[in-house]
């Protein structure tokens, strides 16, 4: 399970906090200084180490629970000097190291401050190989600790989404309700032929799309293909594994719910459908009129999964190289010409008078046959 969170840290129920720290003197990061705006001790904890010469790259230090915090905290150096390139591989190797030491002290919930950014890599990049480090353990219950609590009312969104098809292979459409601040708006399309866990999801990528800038969002749908594909963490697998997945899978869709998951912080919630929600009713409505509209979309990412794979046929070959006209070439199989020398060098013993040349892919044999003798 994942999740996005701004809870407050002495509200959160968490058995680890991952704190990204420095391993040079200076200004503390500021993972550590959110940490120790609730905890004093873990300041006194990384001076500590740091005296000691314990900070280094690839080394975690772990806090044990105190009557004032209840998480442990693993202080994790992502880098050596605060003003260096943070590199996607500084994240990975952070990120395996923390999931190793969970797994080792069976903690079931993590809590993880977003590194610094810096040298080229952004937020976006650094949740997204934080997501891909720690997918292999989908039991884990990682939360990740954004910077602040969006107060504009407009930058917390709400948003319902629906989707479905008369059939798979048949037409379809999806609608999307989206509240923030006191507006209202929706969105809602129909194809020709499309299935329905494409519609579920493209209702919510369009609806994050239509997001002009970072939100705080609530995202409700009663598919379930969509909620647990997300909250278990089997998106950022099949993304980890670079989209290894099952024919039908929605490649094409999911790759852009990511991108735009990414740069928000979401909350997928299922809901059950046809129970009386009025934005889930609105969007079940917004779909089911696009469907039933005259002017229907192409849905071409449906199209491409269902299109036949067209299998070249064999070119038939030989291995057997061709000795008179007509046989076959040994690239192509292409009948054999015979064609004439034009070129004849005086001072030579022997010259080949003729040979087979392939009028298909232009290649040319000699063969003995071909061979005579010059008086001299």
């Amino acid at each position: 399970m994942f999740r996005f969170s701004s809870t407050p840290l002495s509200e959160l129920q968490t058995d680890v906090l991952v704190v990204d720290v420095h391993c040079i003197g200076g200004e503390p990061s500021e993972a550590l200084r959110r940490c120790s705006a609730a905890f004093a001790d873990v300041t006194v904890a990384y001076n500590r180490f740091f005296d000691a010469g314990k900070v280094a790259p690839g080394r975690l230090l772990v806090l044990p629970p105190t009557d004032q915090r209840t998480p442990t905290v693993f202080l994790a150096p992502s880098r050596i000097h605060p003003k260096s390139d943070l590199r996607r591989a500084d994240v990975r190797a952070l990120g395996k190291l923390v999931l190793e030491e969970s797994l080792r002290r069976g903690f079931k919930s993590l809590s993880i401050f977003p590194p610094a950014v810096g040298g080229g890599l952004g937020e976006i990049d650094i949740r997204r190989e934080l997501l891909y480090s720690f997918s292999p353990s989908p039991e884990l219950d990682l939360v990740y600790l954004t910077k602040s609590n969006h107060s504009d009312p407009a930058r917390r969104v709400s948003i319902f989404t629906d989707g479905g098809a008369e059939q798979n292979g048949g037409k379809g459409g999806y609608g999307a309700v989206l509240r923030f601040g006191d507006h209202l708006k929706e969105l809602s399309a129909g194809f020709e032929q499309t299935t329905h866990n494409r519609m579920e999801l493209m209702a919510a990528v369009v609806a994050l799309e239509a997001l002009k800038r970072p939100c705080t969002v609530r995202l409700h749908s009663d598919s379930r293909f969509l909620v647990d594909t997300v909250n278990t963490g089997l998106l950022f697998r099949r993304a980890a594994d670079k989209w290894k997945a099952p024919k039908r899978w929605e490649a094409d869709l999911w790759k852009r719910f990511l991108n735009e998951y990414l740069k928000h912080d979401v909350e997928l919630i299922w809901i059950k459908g046809h129970a009386g929600l009025q934005d889930n009713d609105r969007c079940d409505q917004l779909a089911t009129e696009a469907m039933q509209s005259k002017s229907l979309e192409i849905d071409t990412g449906f199209q491409a999964e269902a299109s036949p794979k067209v299998v070249s046929k064999k070119v038939a070959t030989t291995k057997k190289k061709p000795t008179k006209e007509g046989d076959p070439c040994q690239h192509c199989g292409h009948a054999m010409e015979k064609r004439y020398t034009k070129k004849r060098s005086p001072n030579a013993i022997k010259r080949h008078e003729w040979y087979l040349y392939c009028a298909k892919c232009k290649q040319s044999y000699h063969t003995k046959e071909a061979i005579v003798v010059q008086n001299t």
